[in-house]
């Protein structure tokens, strides 16, 4: 958004003359837009009287768009507006007669995906079924001493795990293990149907201390390679002779654990019915030799990696394969679609709310001169619509994922089944919670929902002091307690002992587990536990429970005696016009105009006009098709033709930020010091202020403007809002000054610059520069990082968004209307235009201009900063050299680079004198011009 800051003399019907500040916002959007040019939104107060009649009836916040016309949005408007908004879709159906499409697509949503998740749930269950009873079947066969016994699931565990302690029985495992992979590598007549392509073992790794030994000449990991016939085991694999014939040792001390790994191919014949085709596995099997801990026990183990394959041969259900394949197909497409549809209806509806925010916020601010309270904002926020953006999400790609798992579109590993399955899971889980905002709809229904709401801020703050006591626990007794008791062996187990201690699960086993080798940890794990059951168990859960039931008790009252009103609520319902609300207009999408005054610290300015600059820049940015929307008055205290059009305009182009607020002190000061012989005009950039709505933010952050951009913004303005024939005093500001050599260069003669102030000016070789080497990688690659940051920091409160700002200069003692600025460029599409254009800067800005400099050089004039890390002293120095004859100063009086901060009135009066030594001689030519001209009049009519 582009603002325009106006200051002069305005003369009124009386003949009185009036002081009046002016603010004109420039907002920059795509052409091609027909825009109704009677309809803009003033708000003005001047130090004269005001014409009361002037004033409208009803409270006007701004303009708003409705099909292809622009009318006016009034108070009564925005309230039906915000009722509407806050129906239920019953209610709005009665209102407007609105279909509640997202209501019907929830329903249907809700049968169809609990359909899938079913269908996919017995479709898993028989995958993770067949492959864990297969891996128990090969433990027994190749794991020896493999007994029934551990098979089952026992807590805590009657036995250890499968060890071998000597080096014979480390051959003899390893030599079964060998024999029994060869034998069922080979049989088509045992438990699995195998192909013979597999010859057992395929990789056989032996790994030492820092060391890993791999006969890769005899031992090949691919699948379908199996090694030379001669060298086959046949029943009888003996591992010494084995080693020795492939020249290789084991060292027990040096030993880390052998691998032994192996593939297998197998088919999942299941029940023959439709739903239930052959599927056919890969599996890579590992027999795993661990010898980590190197404490004489050598734990063995077996583990099964599934793939899936796609068979080859007849694999489907004659009758029926194919219709059930398809349907499921089609079962998930629609899934896909109607999670499309509602994804899109709340994406929506979000922005939606968010524009209305921004039109209740504006109105509180201007009409009301009040706040909208962080608490109301958030009503704005549907965190039912968010869930259901969540769910359609997982939905989504969790259909995806099912699909190409049962079209056996490509080889599926283990994980891909999980994803999936976590995915639909949640979703669906997400999915019935989302039930509880319809039956909320009904208030006896709804207590839930208003309890946990209620509670919840008490809730987290009461969760995060226990979360402290509990991980205290859980650290203490990992470390004390670890060594000595099962249920203590790792963090997360300690945490989940707690946990189920917490709920009153299996006490007296978690004092009898623990081996009595250390009386102190004997009578410290009784201290322990009988300190977190006490204060857990008798005081936190008590406690936890009646803030619960206070919420609860709170919400009962509520009901019996009204539920407390919000300062959104209040104006809501001040008026009860239910009738009205039929009526009112649809919430809008876009906007023409929007009021969006400075928040002055000490006062506001006089006048408020606002228009939209409608550019569309095409051919690299060469030509650009300008449409106004707006009245060019004369009455409104904007300076024309007509109006002291002798007195020249001192032009204010800012540098980055562009935000004229930081601007706001220099310009009353040089207004001031100047005594109104001038009019003094101040452009902000586009893009570099508070945005009219919250759909203009978002297409300022992904569309931000850079230089070019802003040279085009500042040359459009001086077309359409200068008279013709005006002349202009530049002053610009950092990256300000290279606008203003740009738009003397690409506009020339029909540019009427009397003369230009450079202040700190960045013409040349920014990349060169301090700064320039400093944060030129932070603006071109981390952009969007800020702009993320600017998002969260937009989510805290406004007051507190303040506070932090204030706090953070508050040594600095920076002046009033810079805090307001930077508050005011607190926001992602600023934030997001401000980087934009700095990195443009670093890429356009390399050597100077010497022939505009040369040619304009009598105009000019540069003032350079002493210690300036945007533009070095050494610059100056080079400009003196480099240019003959041109006006170049560099400061003495300590101003740094950016002076609006705390010396805006010092710069300011120094300006002014530059502007007033530059206006004497001319003002003296024309008394001269005036008496010469008197004199001779005189003589005439004496003669």
């Amino acid at each position: 958004m582009g603002v325009l800051w106006i200051e002069g003399d305005q003369r009124g019907a009386d003949g009185r003359s009036t002081h009046v500040s002016q603010t004109l916002h420039l907002e920059s959007l795509v052409a091609g837009e027909d825009v109704d040019s009677s309809s803009i939104s003033v708000d003005e107060t001047m130090s004269g009287s005001i014409n009361a009649d002037a004033e409208s009836e009803t409270q006007i916040l701004g303009l708003r768009k409705r099909g292809g016309e622009r009318r006016v949005y009034t108070e009564g408007e925005l309230r039906d507006d915000l009722r509407f908004y806050f129906m239920n879709p019953l209610e709005k159906w009665r209102a407007r007669k609105k279909f509640p499409f997202k209501l019907i697509i929830q329903l249907i949503k809700i049968v169809l995906v609990t359909l899938q998740l079913v269908l996919f749930s017995r479709y898993r269950y028989s995958h993770v079924n067949y492959v864990e009873d297969m891996q128990t079947t090969l433990r027994s066969i190749f794991l020896r001493d493999w007994g029934p016994e551990r098979e089952s699931v026992v807590y805590p565990p009657g036995q250890g795990p499968l060890s071998i302690y000597t080096k014979t029985d480390f051959f003899s495992y390893l030599e079964h293990a060998v024999n029994a992979i060869e034998e069922y590598g080979f049989s088509m007549n045992k438990t699995f149907l195998l192909t013979t392509g597999y010859r057992a073992p395929h990789a056989f790794t032996i790994r030492l201390n820092c060391l890993k030994i791999i006969p890769s000449d005899d031992i090949n990991p691919e699948p379908n390679a199996s090694w030379p016939k001669e060298k086959v085991p046949s029943g009888n694999f003996r591992a010494v002779p084995f080693l020795e014939d492939n020249d290789m040792s084991i060292s027990f001390d040096a030993l880390v654990k052998v691998e032994l790994i192996f593939y297998l191919k197998t088919v999942n014949f299941r029940a023959d019915t439709p739903l239930q085709v052959p599927e056919c596995y890969k599996l890579k099997g590992l027999v795993l030799f661990d010898n980590a801990d190197h404490d004489g026990q050598m734990i063995i183990s077996l583990y099964l990696t599934p793939e899936k394959l796609v068979c080859r041969g007849e694999t489907s259900y004659v009758d029926h394969g194919i219709e059930a394949e398809v349907g499921r197909a089609v079962l998930n497409i629609v899934i896909m679609l109607f999670c499309l549809c509602s994804f899109i209806l709340c994406i929506r509806a979000i922005v939606r709310a968010q524009k209305l925010k921004c039109e209740t916020m504006l109105f509180f601010e201007n009409e009301m001169d009040e706040k909208l309270e962080w608490s109301d904002q958030l009503e704005f926020l549907n965190l039912w619509y968010i869930m259901i953006i969540v769910n359609d999400f997982l939905i989504i790609i969790g259909s995806l994922f099912k699909q190409l798992i049962e079209t056996r579109a490509s080889r599926i590993e283990g994980d891909l089944w999980n994803v999936c399955a976590v995915m639909l899971g949640t979703g669906n889980l997400l999915v019935w919670i989302g039930v509880l905002r319809y039956l909320g709809l009904f208030q006896k229904y709804n207590i839930l929902i208003l309890t946990l709401k209620r509670a919840l801020p008490n809730v987290m703050r009461f969760l995060l002091c226990v979360l402290l006591i509990y991980f205290g626990f859980v650290l203490c007794g990992w470390l004390v307690l670890g060594p000595y008791h099962i249920k203590f062996a790792t963090i997360y187990k300690t945490a989940e002992c707690l946990f189920a201690l917490m709920n009153g699960d299996d006490m007296f086993a978690s004092f009898w587990v623990l081996r009595e080798e250390s009386p102190l940890v004997f009578w410290y794990l009784r201290i322990y536990l009988y300190s977190f059951i006490t204060l857990f168990i008798y005081c936190i859960l008590s406690l936890f429970i009646g803030i619960i039931l206070d919420a609860y008790e709170t919400v009962k009252m509520f009901y019996e005696e009204g539920f407390p009103q919000s300062k959104l609520e209040k104006f809501i319902y001040a008026s009860e016009e239910d009738g009205h609300i039929g009526m009112a207009a649809e919430t809008s999408w876009g906007h023409c105009c929007h009021r969006c005054p400075f928040q002055s610290p000490n006062r506001q300015p006089a006048l408020i006009y606002s228009f939209e600059l409608n550019s569309a820049i095409v051919n690299n940015a060469t030509e650009i098709q300008k449409k106004i929307v707006g009245k060019k008055v004369s009455h409104d205290g904007r300076p024309t033709e007509s109006d002291q059009e002798d007195l020249p305009y001192v032009v204010i182009i800012p540098g980055n930020p562009g935000c004229i607020t930081y601007y706001w002190a220099f310009c009353e000061e040089l207004e001031k010091q100047l005594e109104g012989k001038v009019h003094i005009v101040a452009v902000d950039h586009a893009g570099h202020d508070i945005p009219a709505t919250w759909y203009d933010a978002f297409k300022g952050a992904w569309n931000p403007y850079g230089l070019e951009d802003q040279i085009l913004h500042k040359q459009v303005f001086l077309k359409e809002f200068l008279p013709k024939n005006a002349s202009i005093i530049f002053v610009g500001h950092s990256i300000g000054s290279y606008v203003i050599l740009e738009l003397m260069k690409r506009m020339g003669v029909a540019l009427h610059v009397q003369k230009a102030y450079l202040l700190f000016s960045t013409v040349e070789r920014m990349h060169d520069t301090p700064n320039g080497k400093k944060l030129g990688v932070t603006f071109h690659y981390f952009r969007w990082l800020l702009v993320f940051l600017a998002f969260l920091f937009t989510l805290l409160p406004s007051s507190f968004q303040s506070f932090c700002i204030r706090k953070y200069f508050s040594k600095k003692k920076i002046s009033p209307w810079s805090l307001t600025a930077t508050e005011r460029i607190a926001r992602p599409s600023a934030v997001s235009n401000i980087v934009f254009m700095a990195d443009t800067e670093l890429q356009c800005v390399r050597e100077l201009d010497r022939d505009t400099v040369m040619k304009h050089k009598t105009r000019l004039l540069f003032y350079y900063g002493a210690r300036d890390p945007w533009c070095p002293k050494r610059f100056y120095y080079d400009m003196k050299m480099s240019i003959p004859g041109v006006q170049a100063q560099l400061c003495n009086k300590g101003f740094p680079h950016a002076f609006v901060l705390k010396h805006s009135e010092r710069v300011a009066e120094m300006c002014a004198s530059w502007i007033k030594d530059f206006l004497m001689p001319r003002q003296d030519k024309l008394t001269q011009a005036e008496s010469m001209a008197e004199t001779v009049k005189k003589i005439e009519e004496s003669l």
